[in-house]
């Protein structure tokens, strides 16, 4: 690829915001809550804080974004993607002392986040990294309430790397989460050959469930760019809401993640609410057979699942309408088969040999390029592809639970309650739950002469945890079960947990 066609596919979407800023600037870019925002509102807030950067001496190098599924940080990825400046995307949802330690951390030249996320302990980790503050203030209202810092040693690892157009963390497919880089060519589709829609023509909005922060959600506000329809977003997910957007614009598809199937049916939403809807589409996390079933059979769609993750830039594999116009509910349950450019097998976990289908083993993927030979990376899923090169996913290698679409590490959860002085051991255990597959619960053995109590452990775990990552329930013991050789009896504790969860909620349905 020459340096030209790199530029040139690297400038396409700046080019293509600009046209829509300029040609489009009173049609419809998002739908939030309702309310229709224009282009051009969203250009102006955009506008806003590329100003207030430059006002505080942050006019170059990367910029960290704390997004949130609102119009404001919408307006400013955008407006820093349409600059050329990385971005790095910092998932909002975790405590105060969780994203210190992140931007610290990172030392970024300068962050953009909501006012209601500048805590004190954000402030010191700024202060202490030397990273300007622009404070969203929601879209219509200037970027405000800066803060300037003293620059200390840069570690901006993407400042000079103009491949870059943002990063993200990922949730832990292929190990320990970490940040990589998105590149500039994945924002321009060039692999795709995609024209920009005309916004004026697009029919209905694409709605989206996922967080920014995500690789989907992150890629949800460029396709909204390319294909000119509106983005409709919630800033809290409501299963109503989103039963009426889906009545309101009648998409052909209705994605969600497979948490959002088991509400729809809890919550009775009318079958009506998907005439026209061809499929349900689903991936991020495993969907229960039952749940697909039930789903299948109440609204008359076929359930699609697909695979992927932030490693490999999307989805890896997917079940197409095709697929199940041809295979019927003979695939119900699997994750399709791979797409273009993307390869998987199955190894044995330990020798590391190819499996023939059918058989269990760790899942390999490899992103496949024309001019070098495929190279295979392991993942922590348990998988089998069967002898139509379906796969089916079944399980994971390591500690990982899955709440809805939302990887949680037993160890992440325990390690942080064992920080606590009052904790002698703490266990993190995944227990099942109907609606979102798995649930973070935890079991906490104190210290002689402890008086903690279980809020007061939940306090810590929200200063330190992604939401997602809080336990449903902390049991404060005295001792934790254990069998004759003094291990502990996660399988006793399991039941025991269970059924104090099942209790408090019990509880509350009867309150």
């Amino acid at each position: 690829m020459t340096e030209k066609v790199k530029q040139d596919r690297q400038s396409a979407f700046a080019q293509r915001l600009e046209a829509l800023f300029v040609a489009y600037g009173d049609v419809a870019a998002l739908d939030a809550g309702g309310t229709q925002i224009t282009w051009d509102e969203i250009g102006d807030a955009g506008q806003r804080v590329l100003d207030t950067l430059a006002l505080v001496g942050a006019g170059s190098g990367t910029v960290g974004l704390v997004i949130r599924t609102r119009p404001d940080s919408v307006a400013a990825f955008l407006a820093l993607l349409r600059t050329g400046r990385p971005v790095a995307l910092i998932n909002y949802l975790q405590g105060a002392t969780a994203l210190a330690d992140e931007l610290r951390g990172l030392r970024l030249r300068a962050v953009v986040m909501d006012v209601d996320s500048v805590e004190p302990a954000v402030s010191e980790a700024l202060d202490a990294a030397g990273t300007h503050l622009v404070s969203l203030q929601g879209l219509n209202r200037p970027a405000g309430t800066v803060r300037a810092a003293t620059p200390v040693h840069d570690r901006d690892v993407f400042a000079h790397d103009d491949t870059v157009a943002y990063s993200i963390t990922t949730s832990g497919t292929t190990g320990r989460p970490k940040r990589i880089p998105v590149p500039r060519t994945k924002i321009a589709k060039p692999d795709r050959g995609t024209l920009a829609g005309d916004p004026r023509q697009a029919k209905g909005a694409t709605i989206n469930t996922l967080p920014f922060a995500s690789i989907g959600g992150a890629m949800a506000i460029v396709n909204s760019v390319w294909r000119g329809r509106p983005l409709a977003i919630m800033d809290r997910f409501d299963v109503r809401e989103w039963a009426g957007l889906v009545r309101r614009y009648r998409p052909r598809i209705a994605g969600a993640p497979p948490a959002v199937a088991r509400m729809v049916i809890d919550a009775g939403i009318d079958p009506k609410t998907f005439e026209g809807v061809r499929c349900f589409y689903t991936g991020s996390a495993p969907m229960s057979m039952a749940t697909a079933q039930e789903f299948e059979r109440i609204y008359h769609l076929p359930v699609l699942q697909s695979y992927g993750a932030s490693e490999f830039l999307g989805p890896v594999a997917r079940h197409t309408m095709e697929d199940w116009d041809t295979f019927g509910r003979s695939k119900l349950g699997s994750v399709g088969r791979p797409i273009p450019g993307k390869a998987v097998e199955i190894v044995d976990p330990v020798t590391g040999q190819v499996l023939p289908p059918d058989h269990v083993g760790t899942v390999r993927v490899a992103v496949l390029t024309a001019d070098e030979p495929p190279q295979w990376v392991s993942t922590n899923d348990l998988g089998r592809l069967d002898a139509d090169g379906f796969l089916w996913i079944q399980g994971r290698t390591d500690d990982v639970l899955m709440r809805g679409g939302f990887k949680v590490s037993r160890g992440d959860v325990a390690a942080v309650l064992n920080a606590h002085d009052a904790v002698a051991h703490a266990v993190c255990l995944g227990l099942g739950d109907e609606r979102l597959g798995q649930v973070p619960a935890a079991a906490v053995e104190v210290k002689p002469e402890s008086t903690v109590t279980a809020g007061e452990l939940l306090d810590w775990c929200r200063q330190r945890l992604k939401k997602y990552e809080i336990p449903v329930l902390i049991d404060v013991r005295s001792t934790l079960p254990r069998n004759e050789m003094m291990k502990l009896s996660e399988s006793t504790l399991a039941q025991e947990l269970a059924a104090k969860v099942a209790a408090t909620r019990t509880e509350i349905r009867d309150a």
